[in-house]
């Protein structure tokens, strides 16, 4: 029963605009003062949830996507991106599209790709006579790719969570990243040739252009390769490779930019200290407040709630599905997968579903939401970025999702799309 005081008040707590953190750390105070537990319990808690090795990937990954953005790369993969795809009808948009998978290979954040990668990106759309509120749109719904293809931040947290094997989420985030990557391009491309947007005339492909800027960006290319390799084969771990992709981007940053790069080093380092400090925060709380929740059992009774809904397997991921859209509009991402994952994956079992199949549906799940209001985190960021209207921005990024909700379904109801790629590795026995 207490586990569901923690809840309400936490909920009560958000309605009144407190800070999630503050929140979470609110509600697990009060509730374990009505535990009887001392209150020193709720400290002791914050700093066990971030002390573990697997977190560690979390700062480098986010300062590999700063030093991305801050050294030129991510207009290079744009580039490149607009050499391969760019002839489609729909062009640039196919462009960004392609740019935010391979963007997605390095970095992992939907954050730094919306906020770096989507400068670039809608600067050019407009300049090239694309409206602006369709190139938001465009760039809005494809950052959220970066939480599924490897290596990824989110995968990362929900591993830690649900205790299960980073690499093998990582590589189950590939086919579903690719297969919805294609399906926002495939929407694209109708929305184009039914003349629903006003889309330039795409340049003709030329080989020739083509395989000058693959070797003149292969270096950049050839990292999402390196860093899967090195997992593979043993030469480095998850946390590792967030190293290797700091000292990496850095090389190859200096190597484009110069002395003008190190300029930016202070800022880079800043802008790290704080998005890492901040995700870290969160972690600490939300140990605090799911730990409460675990000792009360109250996973236990919600899964039971579901499940005499109905014991259709499928039904049952279907109702999950909608109640983690509702969440993922209501609350930032990284927080609802702290509260609702310790809650909802021990279901996977139960439904004999793939818990990596499970981890994958519920972090897309839940990256749609950053385009669905009120809490949709890629329009705040499209509306800083930018000077379109919140109105605009909302109506635009919501063209897309249906075609990201096509994209969910084929993760719940179609496990060899996950788990493929794990098995071919080993992962999945």
């Amino acid at each position: 029963m207490i586990g569901f005081i923690a809840l309400g008040l936490f909920v009560v707590l958000i309605l009144l605009n407190i800070p999630i953190s503050i929140s979470m750390g609110l509600a697990s105070a009060v509730s374990l003062a009505i535990m009887g537990i001392p209150g020193e319990l709720l400290p002791q808690k914050m700093v066990a949830g971030i002390q573990s090795w697997v977190l560690l990937a979390v700062p480098f990954f986010i300062l590999a996507a700063q030093i991305m953005n801050y050294g030129g790369i991510a207009e290079r993969l744009f580039r490149f991106a607009d050499e391969l795809v760019g002839w489609i009808k729909g062009g640039l948009a196919h462009a960004n599209v392609m740019a935010s998978m391979i963007f997605a290979g390095i970095s992992g954040a939907a954050v730094a790709d919306a906020s770096g990668l989507g400068l670039v990106e809608i600067k050019v759309m407009s300049d090239a006579g694309y409206e602006k509120k369709f190139a938001v749109g465009v760039t809005a719904a494809s950052c959220m790719l970066g939480p599924i293809i490897p290596p990824s931040i989110m995968l990362i947290i929900y591993g830690h969570i649900a205790e299960i094997s980073i690499a093998a989420l990582w590589f189950a985030g590939i086919i579903p990243g690719i297969v919805t990557g294609f399906i926002l391009m495939a929407y694209i491309y109708l929305t184009v040739s039914r003349g629903k947007v006003i889309s330039p005339a795409p340049h003709k492909f030329s080989l020739r252009q083509a395989s000058h800027s693959f070797i003149k960006n292969f270096f950049v290319i050839l990292l999402p390769i390196l860093l899967l390799w090195s997992i593979i084969s043993g030469l480095a771990t998850p946390t590792e490779t967030g190293i290797i992709a700091c000292i990496y981007t850095f090389i190859l940053s200096f190597i484009y930019r110069g002395r003008a790069f190190l300029r930016d080093i202070p800022r880079i380092l800043v802008n790290t200290a704080k998005s890492s400090g901040i995700i870290m925060f969160i972690i600490a709380t939300a140990t605090a407040f799911v730990w409460i929740l675990t000792t009360e059992k109250t996973a236990i009774m919600i899964s039971q709630l579901l499940l005499s809904l109905t014991t259709n397997k499928y039904l049952v991921l279907l109702i999950i599905n909608v109640f983690l859209l509702i969440i993922g509009a209501l609350l930032e991402q990284i927080p609802a997968m702290l509260i609702i994952v310790p809650l909802l994956a021990p279901m996977a079992e139960q439904l004999a579903v793939n818990p990596i199949q499970f981890g994958i549906m519920v972090v897309f799940n839940l990256m749609i939401g950053m385009i669905t209001p009120p809490m949709g985190m890629a329009l705040y960021i499209m509306g800083a970025i930018t000077d379109v209207p919140m109105r605009d921005i909302i109506s635009a990024s919501m063209r897309f999702f249906f075609a990201l909700l096509i994209g969910l379904m084929l993760i719940t109801y179609i496990p060899i799309l996950s788990t493929l790629v794990p098995q071919m590795l080993g992962f999945i026995k």
